[in-house]
């Protein structure tokens, strides 16, 4: 037994060994967890007559108490027989498509997540053991890496059998349904049981025997306030934080407004060739330019260049007169722009307030001037390094998972719908996010690490050219990138209709996020080559906090800002009127609805007249359009639709939808509220509202200037005027009686 556990330790031992090219494997287990949770959710829009709606979870969710006793399993399966059942002997064969579907999903279940999740949590607990093990301290919980082993080992192969007697329940028929799902059941509660088991052990580690010692040698650390080589990871920090963002936006399944960014990806199917390369040109750039901004901040946490010994700060009374400078001349051009910038608010006082504060503080606290403090150039160069240039490759993996994303849906969904799109250029689509995910950022990082080697030389052989080149390449190229994308962060603040429309959407988040990833990276380094400032210094910080003032200038700015005017409703200029307006009466406004509806009718007296009431829920522009569309086929339906409606009441997209039918109403016959949605879903103004968040609305909670340029409310009017009539165009448009 004991020979038999040696041997299947080695066997982890072995991957652990490998765990730098797993890693390359994660693209592959997150792309196919994309393609499985797009399975899942076609699963749970079959609707079959009699039955409730079931996704992927309801076979590999936990089963209750008892197990045997659950019937989730043996219903999504019947939900689904019975959809498939419903097709038309010569249409396309549903039931052959359901099983393609749960085929998929059960092969990327038994050959990619399964394995892929459960060597991650193995992985994670012989780190942990690993840790534990290096601090040579007692222990609380009596458990090795045999133990582990075994434990990861059970839960992979009780969750492969479960995957296979899954297999085995989608091809049952008629009473063989409830043994096999009976089976399923079993079996996913002793996976269930064993991966409590697994994180249970972990969480217990890590609390117990881990965490007490971190937080008792951090409090010395901070408390005798010495300083520490930082960790590896800790060095591209701002690169993680950004690099998460975009992975939330554009490659994880969000669901609602986020639903927008695989719509705009799936239109460049609909558009021609060159329309498309126009589309893709701004992303791709922009995207590129993200990339080099990765490369260079990685290169900046190596910290080359640096004297070793820290610089001095700023002398507290440099600080504090040009704070007190800042004011005199505010105070000075205060006449000048009351009327303007800051008229109504003190908004714009945030930053000089902050700013002075930090100076008082830094002019009577008592702190005594530090020891001499050295620069902590990283430790483990080589890993620093190796960690920056995946980082810099993973933006092209982010944009692969998120073509993915985007045409795993039409791939999967084959010929149930028919859009008028060449079938061949989804597939293209969607085999290029493969290639963009797992074969491209592989050789882009090998030439990368090429590169550096041919430039910068090997660490322990570098040349006095080659040590020159690390610290003026890096220098020289991001200056470059950060004037660029300053300028064009300028020209888009400026002109976000005009840059939205060349950048499109994700060519606006990815100039954003180069933006940040650039001046942290700079603000980092600075902060690491100087000794924080005397207010700092006296709350026992080791280096200047950025983000504490940061907090302070936002929590500052929001308690000036208090003129209420910014993001108000934006109504379009109208004459004025001298008409006495009546108040509402349900009363006169049922009359009006009943001759409306009675004229249209037989006008038989006696006959009942429907009553319309619509409600229409929001999800942004999908319920828009869809909106819009289900009125226009409803009042082609019945000439009276339109007359017997009484009450129209919208949320959010479906209030567009709604107004948009309001007003192709009052149009010529046959104008179709959905067309004047169409324009609207177009990315143009999408691009535009984004360009006009992150540049307008989101500086905005910096400066707090409310009238130096409109915000995004402004723009999304600006950008739809010239698609809409306005009131007095549209009341002399209105047919009579209406």
């Amino acid at each position: 037994m004991t020979e038999s556990n040696n041997r299947l330790v080695t066997l982890w031992e072995r991957a652990w060994g490998w765990r730098w090219r797993l890693a390359w494997a994660a693209p592959l287990a997150a792309a196919a967890a994309l393609v499985m949770g797009e399975i899942s959710q076609l699963l749970e829009t079959l609707a079959a007559k009699g039955h409730f709606t079931y996704s992927a979870g309801a076979l590999t969710s936990s089963p209750g108490f008892p197990p045997w006793s659950d019937t989730n399993r043996a219903s999504a399966v019947e939900a689904w027989n019975a959809w498939a059942a419903t097709m038309p002997a010569d249409g396309p064969s549903r039931a052959d498509k359901l099983e393609f579907w749960l085929m998929t999903h059960i092969v990327l279940d038994f050959l990619v997540f399964a394995p892929a999740y459960v060597i991650a949590l193995y992985l994670l607990l012989h780190w942990l053991f690993d840790f534990r093990a290096a601090k040579r301290q007692p222990t609380a919980i009596p458990f090795g890496l045999t133990g582990i082993t075994m434990l990861v080992s059970a839960l992979l192969v009780t969750d492969w059998a479960e995957t296979g007697a899954t297999c085995g329940l989608v091809h049952a028929e008629g009473g063989s349904i409830d043994t096999w799902a009976c089976a399923v059941a079993l079996l996913s509660s002793v996976k269930w049981l064993l991966l409590a088991a697994v994180v249970f052990l972990g969480a217990a580690v890590f609390v117990v025997d881990i965490l007490p010692g971190i937080l008792t040698r951090w409090f010395i650390r901070w408390r005798c306030g010495i300083s520490r080589a930082s960790r590896s990871w800790t060095r591209h920090r701002v690169q993680l934080a950004v690099l998460a963002v975009l992975t939330a936006l554009i490659a994880l399944p969000g669901g609602g407004p986020l639903e927008q960014v695989p719509d705009i990806q799936r239109a460049w199917v609909h558009d021609s060739p060159w329309t498309s390369l126009a589309d893709i040109a701004g992303p791709a750039l922009t995207l590129v330019g993200l990339c080099a901004a990765l490369w260079v901040a990685g290169r900046w946490a190596l910290l080359d260049g640096l004297a070793k010994k820290r610089k001095k700060a700023r002398s507290k009374w440099d600080f504090f007169f040009l704070s007190l400078g800042a004011f005199v001349a505010l105070a000075i051009a205060w006449p000048v722009l009351w009327e303007g910038p800051f008229a109504h608010n003190a908004g714009g006082l945030a930053i000089p307030v902050v700013a002075l504060a930090i100076a008082v503080l830094g002019a009577f606290v008592v702190s005594p001037d530090p020891a001499v403090r050295w620069v902590d150039v990283p430790i483990a160069r080589a890993k620093v390094e190796t960690i920056g240039r995946a980082l810099t490759v993973v933006p092209l993996v982010i944009a692969g998972l998120g073509l993915v994303r985007a045409f795993a849906r039409p791939v999967l969904l084959g010929s149930l719908i028919d859009s008028g799109v060449d079938r061949r250029w989804i597939l293209v689509w969607f085999l290029g996010g493969l290639v963009l995910t797992l074969l491209v950022p592989p050789l882009i990082y090998w030439l990368l690490r090429h590169a550096e080697i041919s430039l910068f030389g090997e660490p322990g052989t570098a040349t006095a050219r080659e040590l020159q080149r690390r610290v003026r390449l890096p220098k020289v190229v991001g200056a470059f990138l950060l004037f660029l994308v300053c300028l064009l962060g300028v020209l888009t603040a400026v002109f976000p209709l005009e840059a939205g429309a060349w950048l499109r959407t994700l060519g606006v988040l990815s100039l954003m996020l180069a933006t940040v990833v650039l001046l942290g990276a700079l603000f980092i380094r600075r902060v690491e080559s100087r000794e924080p400032y005397r207010a700092f210094r006296a709350l026992r910080f080791r280096f200047t906090p950025i983000w504490l003032p940061v907090l302070a200038v936002l929590a500052t700015q929001s308690m000036l800002d208090n003129s209420g005017v910014y993001h108000a409703v934006r109504l379009h200029p109208v004459e004025a009127s001298t008409d006495n307006v009546a108040p509402f009466s349900a009363q006169k406004e049922f009359g009006d609805w009943y001759k409306q509806a009675a004229a249209c009718g037989n006008g038989a007296r006696g006959e009942a007249i429907p009553m319309l009431f619509v409600a229409a829920a929001g999800g942004g522009i999908r319920a828009a359009y869809w909106t819009s569309a289900a009125m226009d086929r409803l009042t082609d339906a019945s000439p009276c639709a339109r007359s017997y409606s009484f009450a129209l009441s919208g949320v959010s997209g479906g209030s567009l939808g709604l107004a948009a039918h309001t007003l192709t109403s009052w149009q010529p016959a046959g104008t179709k509220s959905s067309e004047a949605v169409r324009k609207l879903a177009g990315e143009d103004a999408l691009a535009a509202n984004v360009a006009a968040l992150l540049y307008r609305d989101g500086t905005h909670a910096f400066h707090g200037l409310n009238h130096a340029y409109s915000d995004r409310a402004s723009v999304s009017f600006f950008e739809l005027a010239t698609d809409r009539m306005t009131a007095r165009e549209a009341q002399r448009a209105r047919p009579p009686g209406c």
